[in-house]
């Protein structure tokens, strides 16, 4: 191979080989949440921020991913803290500056690539009471996540209906539900700050949740005692709002799904058909205290329950049958998932040849802290822990035409 071949055979080779590195991964781009009312910001102290927290707005900010935001150059030096309304809210600490390979956007402003790392609250905020309300969940401004097919995500006065969905059971065993969710539930948020550092969070709901469902249980063969339930998520939804504190903004996230249930066991084939009415007005919410021995605990619910439970079924036979539709809600603060919690209102029927049939119905209500929530404070880096409380359930006795109440005794661990 002569000289000029070589070179040639070269500069192909190199070629090729710059074409086939990856390109750097594609930034994300920023979403503008709703701001809140200024209404929905109480402080009982004025909440003060560190000099080090700057405020950038989502228009100044072309993309984002875990480790890396490109940003107008605003003045942001290495240890600086980023606080952002951009999409779920950013919450970042500035390790260094790029300007490599960045330039100047179609305005002629100069752009900077800011690696950050991770940062909480208590990191920018010295001192103050802060109080934030979201208010009344209106689900017609929320983003619908997903749905099933047929089921109304657009609902007229709170109500969602869903018609004739299939939750298979297994062994040829299915359950068909249709009804509708009613939900006026409203978030809560308490978050007292003193010295810089997290003293109190407190996330619950108030407010109303009704479900009016009919499920119909076929069963073709016998099914042995499930431990599980199987679960249908109907819908899904997104809420992102920003809160302005000062001139800081902090941006919270509310998911609620919609979910039915339901598990059963049978010794024979029998069709069953039970229905449950439940309207659930509550107060109930889940607790960090710095202070207290368990940090994390529930606020018992002061709550009233109405169940008007009723079923038929064809032929006498032992079976077992739970039934149920919840509402889940997670929270995340500035991008992070922190709390969740959900309320559940169920119906068991429970039919033993030769004795009357039994219906035990009522609300579960629990509430989870996942592991590295630590957006808010740096002792809420902790593992996942569950709380949870079943006060409110009941004990019916029922013939095919009607129901009576018999005691409020909590549901068996294994039918919770």
């Amino acid at each position: 191979m002569n000289m000029k071949l070589a070179i040639v055979f070269g500069m192909l080779t190199l070629g090729a080989m710059s074409c086939n590195t990856p390109a750097p991964p594609a930034l994300a781009k920023c979403t503008t949440p709703e701001m809140q009312p200024p209404t929905s910001v109480t402080t009982n102290a004025a909440v003060v921020f560190k000099a080090q927290a700057k405020t950038l707005d989502s228009a100044s900010i072309d993309g984002y991913d875990a480790n890396r935001v490109l940003a107008q150059d605003k003045g942001v030096v290495g240890g600086d803290f980023i606080v952002s309304d951009c999409s779920e809210g950013l919450l970042r600490q500035v390790t260094s500056i790029s300007t490599a390979n960045v330039g100047v956007d179609t305005r002629g402003i100069e752009k900077v690539y800011l690696n950050t790392s991770d940062a909480s609250l208590e990191d920018v905020v010295t001192s103050g009471d802060l109080g934030l309300d979201y208010g009344a969940l209106d689900f017609n401004q929320a983003t619908v996540l997903s749905a099933l097919p047929g089921v109304q995500t657009r609902a007229v006065n709170g109500a969602l209906p869903f018609k004739d969905t299939v939750i298979p059971i297994g062994n040829g065993a299915t359950l068909k539900v249709s009804g509708s969710i009613t939900q006026t539930l409203n978030p809560k948020f308490n978050l007292k700050f003193s010295n810089g550092s997290l003293e109190k969070l407190e996330i619950g709901l108030s407010g109303g949740f009704g479900v009016s469902m009919i499920g119909k249980l076929t069963a073709t063969a016998k099914i042995a005692a499930l431990t599980a339930d199987f679960e249908k998520e109907l819908v899904s939804y997104r809420f992102t709002r920003a809160f302005l504190v000062g001139v800081v903004p902090v941006v919270v996230v509310i998911e609620p799904k919609l979910i039915v249930g339901a598990a059963a066991s049978a010794n024979e084939p029998l069709t069953v058909t039970a229905g449950i009415s439940p309207n659930v007005n509550l107060n109930f919410s889940i607790k960090y205290d710095r202070a207290a021995t368990n940090k994390w605990t529930i606020v018992e619910p002061t709550a009233s329950f109405s169940a008007n439970p009723t079923f038929e079924i064809s032929t006498p036979s032992g079976a077992k049958t739970k039934a149920y539709a919840k509402l889940a809600l997670s929270m995340k603060f500035y991008g992070v998932v922190g709390p969740e919690i959900e309320t559940k209102p169920f119906s068991v029927l429970t039919i033993v040849p030769g004795q009357t049939t039994k219906i035990n119905t009522g609300i579960t209500l629990s509430g989870t802290v996942n592991a590295g929530f630590k957006v808010l404070g740096k002792n809420l880096s902790l593992s996942t822990s569950s709380v949870s409380s079943n006060a409110l359930t009941a004990n019916y006795n029922c013939t095919s035409a009607s129901c009576i109440i018999a005691a409020a005794n909590p549901l068996p661990e294994n039918m919770r």
